[in-house]
């Protein structure tokens, strides 16, 4: 090829390529460095993946620990004869104690009963002057005498009051029928 001769289309010239000329290896193009906005995107599906992954675990977690303690297996029945025991026993106590203040204030109640009536009994025994045959309804002439504090006053005697029978004061002893 003569100098001033352009080179052929279609390709480089033939022969030594002049140095500087034309490059025979190229240098990939040069990438920048990751932005702000790159950083935040990963962080973000970092997180995200870290959330998926815990409530993934969790689930599992949760599913095997239910089916652990689902109804027959043994750790459930554990755990059922633990909650039994402790509550049979807080729930005999509770009734027992219960129980017992309910009878004492039954017994309480019974005993006030018994003793009032008791007590009615005898003071009316004092109060009629031991006289327990009366008829009920009958017409008496008594006479009282002082008692004591407990009964303040008590039948000395007494007459039951008969039919066709007329009754005055006796004329000698004004007090006496």
């Amino acid at each position: 090829m003569e100098a001033g001769t352009p080179p052929p289309q279609g390709g480089p010239p033939p022969g030594p390529y002049p140095p500087g000329q034309y490059q025979t290896e190229m240098e990939p193009p040069k990438r920048p460095a990751p932005g702000a906005g790159w950083w935040v995107g990963a962080i973000a599906f970092a997180l995200a993946l870290g959330v998926v992954g815990f409530l993934l675990g969790q689930s599992i977690g949760e599913s095997n620990e239910a089916d652990r303690y689902a109804v027959g297996e043994p750790a459930y029945q554990a755990i059922y004869d633990q909650g039994f025991a402790a509550g049979q026993g807080k729930g005999e106590a509770t009734g027992q104690a219960e129980g017992a203040e309910a009878g004492k204030k039954a017994g309480f109640q019974e005993g006030e009963a018994a003793g009032e009536a008791k007590g009615t009994k005898a003071g009316a025994e004092a109060a009629l002057g031991g006289f327990d045959d009366w008829v009920s309804g009958a017409p008496y002439i008594v006479r009282v005498k002082p008692g004591t504090d407990e009964v303040p006053w008590v039948v000395s005697t007494r007459t039951q009051m008969q039919p066709d029978t007329d009754y005055a004061l006796c004329q000698s002893d004004p007090q006496s029928v």
